[in-house]
């Protein structure tokens, strides 16, 4: 199993513990505040520098993929995550929902659909367009589930999240999509600084998030089984998704090409867009910890399972 340990996940579990050792001062929380917002509006001009605009008009043909993809990511997740709140009202837990229903919400990765779907020989293609489109599709989608829920809880302003989503995510993808004609060879020629970019600024905002929680709202949430109710949940919608992505493409006869990039995109949440959603959904920032943590412990998993499944179907060729 070391082969499998992401040094990421290492460097997300130390920015968590330096957070609680070591929270942020609190005459620094102002500009890393502004550091963290220009930090998540360079990640989105980046993401428009780094589309295939090519890839993605000629994957527009495989529609069937793509909606499956796309209905399991924005739909099946959420409406399957709602299922769950009884339960966890019935056994006293219904304060870990929300933060369950966030990481339904959020979109497929971008990196690891892709490199996972490249080692289990799968088609490749299909992975891009939907890693790439997943992140696009979010803004629209992550904001709208949310907003039901928050909504409720009176946890939302409206005026809040628009100016954030607008100046963060859609300005800046916008200026990165007028610029990936002149610009897109920067993240291939500089490979490892666009690759860790998008990381840095996920542990910034983790160690910030995690240094307010642990001195509020965490004091509300020291139980174990608040933590084990949550894995066991969060692993039970992914086998539920899991399952259930694997069942349609054998009725629907999809190949086993294609098969294996819609199961790796469908069945993945985006660590990266997390980070980001929670600072614009989120206006509470000591709250903003507890929403992200089902997110990482999702990111774990996953990693460590597709990195096993995607080198076992490498060898199989059918089901």
């Amino acid at each position: 199993m070391g082969k499998f340990i992401d040094p990421f996940i290492l460097l997300l579990l130390a920015a968590i513990l330096l957070g609680w050792f070591l929270p942020l001062p609190s005459f620094l929380e102002s500009t890393i505040a502004l550091f963290s917002r220009i930090g998540i509006a360079f990640i989105f001009l980046f993401y428009g520098l780094k589309l295939d605009l090519s890839i993605l008009l000629k994957g527009l043909k495989n529609w069937q993929a793509h909606l499956l993809i796309q209905g399991t990511t924005f739909l099946l997740f959420p409406l399957l995550m709602i299922f769950f709140l009884p339960l966890l009202q019935w056994i006293g837990k219904d304060h870990l929902w929300l933060p369950l229903f966030f990481l339904a919400a959020l979109p497929s990765t971008v990196s690891s659909s892709v490199i996972f779907t490249n080692i289990a020989k799968g088609n490749v293609t299909i992975a891009i367009f939907n890693a790439s489109i997943s992140g696009v599709l979010a803004i629209i989608f992550t904001p709208f589930w949310m907003g039901l829920f928050q909504q409720k809880q009176g946890g939302i302003e409206l005026d809040y999240v628009f100016t954030n989503l607008f100046f963060q995510v859609l300005l800046p993808l916008m200026i990165g999509l007028l610029l990936n004609k002149y610009l897109r060879f920067l993240p291939l020629k500089f490979p490892f600084f666009f690759r860790w970019y998008d990381k840095f600024i996920i542990l910034v905002i983790v160690y910030k998030s995690f240094s307010n929680s642990f001195a509020t709202s965490f004091t509300a949430y020291k139980e174990v089984l608040d933590f084990v109710w949550m894995s066991i949940i969060i692993v039970l919608v992914f086998l539920i998704i899991f399952r259930a992505v694997r069942f349609m493409v054998k009725i629907l006869n999809i190949s086993f090409a294609d098969s294996k990039a819609i199961l790796l995109c469908s069945a993945q949440k985006s660590l990266v867009h997390g980070s980001v959603f929670v600072m614009i959904l989120v206006e509470d920032i000591n709250e903003r910890g507890l929403i992200l943590l089902p997110i990482m412990i999702y990111h774990t998993f996953q990693l460590i399972y597709f990195s096993y499944v995607s080198q076992k179907w490498a060898k199989m060729v059918k089901w």
